[in-house]
């Protein structure tokens, strides 16, 4: 539990607290809080097993077992939020209606009325959010959609992809395999894909059909290892899978077609490549830039550049995937 003390943050610095570890995301927060002079990491809570102890420990902050004490006693600036998919909307709420900057590991939330309450608090309070999508940071795919917006590939015609995940089921977390703490493969991997076509493409296709389904491979009944994410907006496909079932390691891939031309990472592929009417294949350099963490705190305290995922986009974008999985 927390060892309560004297506040000795300095003034001028923001204070941070990570509530709920159980995505490593919250790591990824942690560490670009330490890079910067003017943000503190103050605490860590977990509520559930294995608690924050230990993760605390290492960042030499207080560890609490309750979200709410956390923020009460703490008085944060802002909330990194990683807990498991159930409650993460509740939270990410809380932090928005108390005025926090807020940094949550996706998904959002989980269900349509935790949506409108986030949404509500957005207009209400005027907070900041941003959702860790964090591949819009990734040299690869900001290659990608450098090379679409550049018109490379000519006009957008259809984007397919898949992501074939190992599961290690030992190693993983029971609340995974639980329909009430865990999201699915929608909104847990597909997620990445769907804004990683709107953000290149600026569509958001309505009306998209989202299935997920169990294969019988694993013996959990209340857990789907296949999914699929499909739609047509003004004539331009989407096609998006994801799988539970690599060996050992995680692979994607990612194709945008094009009226003159593919971009296309390959299964396995470090770099995209396009290929040409003629059939010509030539590699996309990569764009290396800020991780996403540096963006956030660059946009929200030194007031550079936009948020790599704003409010707006967090939202719309849930929203559809929601629908999408509702049908």
């Amino acid at each position: 539990m927390e060892k309560k003390c004297a506040d000795l943050t300095p003034s001028g610095i923001k204070k941070l607290v990570i509530l709920g570890i159980d995505h490593g995301h919250w790591q990824t927060v942690a560490r670009g809080a330490q890079s910067r002079k003017d943000v503190r990491l103050t605490a860590i809570a977990q509520e559930t097993p294995p608690y924050a102890d230990d993760a605390a420990a290492s960042h030499g902050v207080k560890s609490y077992r309750n979200y709410l004490e956390c923020l009460d006693v703490e008085k944060p600036d802002m909330v990194g939020i990683a807990m498991q998919h159930g409650s993460r909307g509740r939270w990410v709420a809380e932090a928005l209606e108390r005025g926090l900057m807020v940094v949550a590991d996706k998904p959002l939330c989980i269900r349509s009325d935790e949506l409108k309450r986030i949404e509500k608090t957005l207009k209400t309070t005027g907070a900041s959010l941003s959702l860790m999508l964090t591949e819009r940071c990734n040299p690869v795919y900001e290659a990608i959609e450098k090379a679409v917006k550049d018109g490379q590939a000519g006009e957008v015609v259809a984007v397919e992809a898949a992501r074939y995940y190992a599961l290690n089921r030992a190693a993983r977390p029971s609340w995974m395999f639980d329909r009430k703490t865990y999201a699915g493969l929608i909104l847990d991997i597909i997620i990445h894909d769907y804004d990683l076509a709107r953000w290149m493409t600026g569509l958001a296709w309505r009306g998209m059909d989202g299935r997920e389904e169990r294969s019988g491979r694993y013996d959990d009944r209340d857990f789907n290892d296949v999914a699929v994410l499909s739609g047509v907006e003004q004539g331009k496909a989407l096609s998006l899978m994801a799988l539970w079932h690599s060996p050992q390691k995680h692979y994607n891939r990612f194709t945008v077609y094009g009226t003159e031309g593919c971009i296309d990472l390959p299964i396995g592929a470090e770099a995209p490549v396009l290929t040409d009417q003629k059939g010509n294949r030539r590699p996309i350099p990569l764009v290396k830039g800020l991780s996403f963490v540096e963006r956030v705190f660059s946009a929200l305290l030194d007031g550079r550049g936009a948020l790599p995922v704003s409010a707006g986009e967090a939202i719309s974008l849930t929203g559809e995937l929601l629908a999408a999985g509702n049908k």
